[in-house]
């Protein structure tokens, strides 16, 4: 495996990638394992991600109104929008978790 460099417009973005063969053809294939985001390195997108996690969270909560409030008031408008974003913060932190787990299986594994 390796870490593949892409560039799209004026960014850089970085993929693991590893090669493969399907039976019947003669050349090999290459397959993105995960996708590291700007950071160039694994050791790099293991340090950061958990950070970038907790933030994800936090901003996520503080997005929330607190419990304490009337119940009902997440029907509002002004109030179902911050809900949303909160939402949207807590399934991208799930899907980072899901691809740290995934990096740190393919690390052990390469160990």
């Amino acid at each position: 495996m390796f870490v593949r460099r892409k560039k799209v417009r004026r960014h850089e973005y970085y993929q693991l990638v590893e090669n493969y063969r399907e039976p019947g053809r003669a050349t090999p294939r290459q397959r993105v394992v995960l996708h590291l985001g700007h950071h160039a390195t694994l050791e790099e997108a293991l340090q950061l991600w958990p950070r970038e996690i907790k933030r994800l969270k936090r901003e996520a909560k503080r997005l929330r109104p607190a419990p304490s409030w009337d119940s009902g008031f997440e029907d509002e408008p002004f109030y179902r929008r911050y809900y949303e974003q909160a939402e949207a913060l807590e399934a991208e932190a799930r899907v980072l978790d899901a691809k740290l787990q995934k990096l740190r299986a393919v690390q052990a594994a390469a160990s």
